[in-house]
């Protein structure tokens, strides 16, 4: 995965032998065997880390606007006695002297912000909304980093002001009018949301999440209209009307060879076009607003675009 600061991987286990009986997994061996595993098996390969290279990845987390290994540390060490104190002792090691000397430089970066509080010299009180806060910070400064790629792919970063980057979380309450720069897989990661960046006429640039069925149909270069206003009657909606006209039949191979040219014209997919309308079509059928007769042959009625928009607020109501 791609889709934040750090790249990484997720793993889907099947709890199923070879033989097809069932494999019952323990919670804690998934939660921490398998990645102690997967450590032991990277430390042969790779090797262990030299003491320099962890010296220097706390470095910098030190200032790091996310949550850190290091703020692991200091809550940690807070559990049981309600204050955490991470001033080196005499007889330690150097290197351990070192390392708790930075913990000694995050505790009072985590001041700064309001996070922590030095109740007396050397010891201070992580505050409880220290991990949430953080982990949020993260997951903005990700997003960032997200939109000012995209820019920059689009030869835009100079022109448009990291001010004017506009992080909107679940719902944008805004209408959002603007060119897609941008998409792909949003927070939660499985492919039931996506995230766009847009280009916004407002002179800024917008970062939303929604439903990935709802964005099917958007590309790259598209012009969107987004955001809390109810939605118009879908232009998939109306294409599917264009091409059934009058007999109440729309026909997917028909529709390709009608809009193939002008599709190719613009260096887009003519099936992956066509295709977005059937399974426009299939949403629809399933809600009882369309039938499929057979692989090329869906009966529709003059009013689809119509029931197609109360079908999408319908379900929008439903996920509020």
């Amino acid at each position: 995965m791609h889709n934040t600061g750090h790249p990484h991987t997720h793993i889907l286990l099947r709890g199923v032998t070879e033989d097809g009986k069932i494999l019952n997994i323990a919670g804690d061996y998934i939660a921490y065997g398998i990645r102690e595993r997967a450590s032991e098996v990277v430390t042969r390969v790779l090797g262990r880390q030299t003491e320099l290279e962890v010296r220097k990845q706390l470095e910098r987390e030190v200032d790091a606007d996310r949550f850190t290994s290091l703020d692991r540390i200091l809550i940690a060490e807070q559990r049981g006695r309600e204050f955490s104190d991470p001033r080196p002792d005499q007889d330690m090691r150097d290197t351990f002297r070192q390392n708790r000397a930075l913990l000694v430089e995050r505790a009072r970066k985590l001041e700064r912000v309001g996070l922590a509080t030095e109740i007396e010299s050397g010891r201070w009180i992580v505050s409880p909304k220290a991990e949430p806060v953080l982990r949020e910070l993260g997951e903005r400064g990700d997003i960032i980093k997200a939109m000012h790629r995209a820019l920059e792919r689009e030869g835009l970063a100079e022109d448009r002001h990291p001010a004017r980057y506009v992080v909107h979380r679940e719902n944008a309450t805004e209408r959002i009018v603007g060119r897609v720069l941008d998409k792909g897989l949003g927070g939660d990661e499985m492919g039931e949301r996506v995230r766009l960046v847009i280009d916004g006429v407002d002179g800024r640039v917008h970062h939303i999440e929604m439903d990935a069925a709802r964005a099917d149909e958007v590309g790259r270069g598209m012009i969107v209209v987004a955001g809390s206003a109810p939605p118009a009657p879908r232009a998939a909606d109306r294409n599917i009307m264009d091409v059934a006209g009058e007999g109440a039949f729309y026909r997917p191979s028909q529709h390709l060879e009608r809009a193939r040219a002008a599709i190719e014209r613009i260096g887009g997919d003519p099936q992956g076009f066509v295709g977005s309308r059937v399974r426009r079509l299939e949403a629809l059928r399933r809600a009882g607003h369309a039938e499929r007769i057979d692989a090329d042959h869906w009966r529709v009625r003059a009013d689809l675009p119509a029931r197609g928009q109360a079908y999408d607020l319908a379900r929008d109501r439903a996920n509020i």
